[in-house]
């Protein structure tokens, strides 16, 4: 809860996502393809607030939520990299040339780019690259700590980072 309070404080709005203790969804569905990855409210990012009081209630309700926001409702766009994989089609884009913020994903050689947005509307895309996904203004992700469904935290990642 705290973590959520702060970048709520930050301008930043979050909403929980369901956790994945050992693997399993927490949203009962014994075949949920997507454990810990997706919102527990009905609205999803449309429900992102900064509203303390109900951040508030919805980790008192569910304390090990996962904390996502909307990126482009922050000021930024965020390229998801799925893993070492991704690494040959970001070089050849030019996104490791320092993201304004990076976040070490639970994914193994996953993180997620931080870019400041741009004057314009971006949307999100999954699946045009390869092993990379962009995160804009209708699309989230989730923010440290929130634990991967593998068990490991994501992480702020860089000194200057001004979320970590």
């Amino acid at each position: 809860m705290n973590a959520a309070l702060d970048y709520a404080r930050r301008g930043w709005p979050v909403f929980p996502f369901y956790s994945a203790p050992g693997g399993v969804c927490s949203c009962g569905d014994p075949d949920c393809d997507r454990p810990g990855k997706h919102p527990r409210t009905r609205h999803g990012l449309d429900d992102a607030t900064t509203d303390e009081a109900q951040i508030r209630g919805w980790w008192t309700r569910w304390p090990d939520a996962g904390i996502a926001t909307v990126p482009g409702r922050c000021g930024y766009v965020v390229f998801d990299l799925d893993g070492p994989e991704a690494v040959p089609e970001a070089q050849r884009l030019g996104l490791l040339a320092e993201p304004t913020l990076e976040v070490v994903t639970g994914r193994k050689g996953g993180r997620h780019l931080w870019y400041l947005r741009p004057d314009f509307e971006v949307g999100s895309k999954q699946g045009n690259l390869t092993h990379i996904d962009i995160r804009g203004d209708k699309g989230c992700v989730l923010l440290p700590p929130s634990i991967h469904p593998n068990g490991k935290q994501y992480r702020w990642r860089g000194a200057d980072s001004e979320a970590e």
